[in-house]
């Protein structure tokens, strides 16, 4: 059975010190996609000397591996499999166990960057890597791993992956990454539900780190990204992720914002003429006492004739 993920089963005892993750992962240009039958997997296809050890958990550091999309998830939530889970590897450089970070996948119409990032993979791995053993090479721009994780809190325990003893980090269903239907079509089109299986160590706890992780990249422009058959044919296909945020909570894009903002201004006009036709209406009304005497008429072809003209008076 997967391992449950919930509130009601975490230590009360604080998890201090060993929660800690800390991470600055660098930019890459290229990422190597690998169909490997119940699920794609996908790492940085270059040099990342800049910053070979990004990762600091538990005051240990590690390296970046891979990437990889399962679906249905590996963990429960809450007593039940989502859509599906992103897991994230990394190798200490010293003697410690290796660290997966998970982060679940659930189906909505709300996009984030990281949800774009992940339906472009996808996308490109049904056309250009469909079959077992398949890989495919992604030109990126500016693409770092950080985008993928969330803001919120995590849990945190030690047990197996597979028969690899690791130290997890698991996001909630709250910090899930949105995907679309058709792209979760897509993905369990071209894998099969994974055998791996994840399950805590005996004598161990599931903690909670209400803080978070340390998010220490930034946002930068448009994303792009584009997908070549590695070994085959020249042929691209280019997939342009727009600019919108960077963590998966909704957030109004650009253009929710200028739409929001066109409908106050609009309704702000409505108001405004509403009261300057009411106003008028007030002065030039015979029971207006300021206006009650004869007016003294103005000045032809005056705006003031011009505007009276619009009007009948009794």
């Amino acid at each position: 059975m997967a391992l449950n993920i919930s509130t009601s089963i975490v230590s009360k005892e604080p998890c201090l010190g060993k929660c800690d993750y800390n991470f600055n992962y660098p930019t890459t240009t290229f990422l190597q996609i690998t169909n490997n039958g119940d699920s794609i997997s996908f790492k940085a296809d270059q040099d990342i000397s800049t910053n070979p050890t990004p990762v600091t958990y538990g005051g240990n550091k590690y390296t970046l591996t891979k990437a990889v999309i399962y679906s249905p998830s590996l963990h429960s939530y809450e007593n039940q499999k989502v859509d599906g889970e992103l897991m994230i590897e990394h190798i200490p450089i010293s003697g410690v166990n290796r660290l997966c970070v998970f982060i679940p996948l659930s189906k909505s119409v709300v996009s984030s960057k990281a949800s774009s990032i992940l339906s472009g993979i996808i996308d490109g791995t049904s056309r250009k890597a469909n079959k077992k053993n398949d890989i495919t090479t992604l030109t990126v721009n500016e693409f770092t791993f950080g985008v993928f994780i969330p803001k919120g809190p995590f849990f945190n325990y030690t047990g197996l992956y597979g028969t690899t003893t690791t130290d997890f980090i698991v996001y909630g269903k709250e910090s899930a990454i949105a995907i679309t239907q058709a792209v979760l079509d897509t993905l369990q089109g071209i894998t099969d539900p994974s055998l791996v299986t994840v399950s805590i160590q005996a004598g161990t706890r599931l903690y909670l780190n209400a803080k978070g992780s340390n998010l220490t990249f930034s946002e930068g422009d448009g994303i792009y990204i584009r997908c070549k058959p590695t070994g085959k044919s020249e042929e691209t296909t280019e997939i342009e992720v727009s600019k919108t945020t960077w963590g998966n909570a909704w957030t109004p894009n650009t253009f929710q914002i200028q739409l929001i903002a066109i409908t106050l201004s609009i309704a702000a006009i409505v108001v405004g003429l509403l009261y300057g036709i009411y106003k008028l209406f007030d002065m030039i009304s015979p029971t207006n006492p300021k206006t009650s005497s004869p007016p003294v008429a103005p000045e032809a072809g005056g705006l003031f004739t011009n505007m009276m003209s619009m009007f009948s008076f009794s």
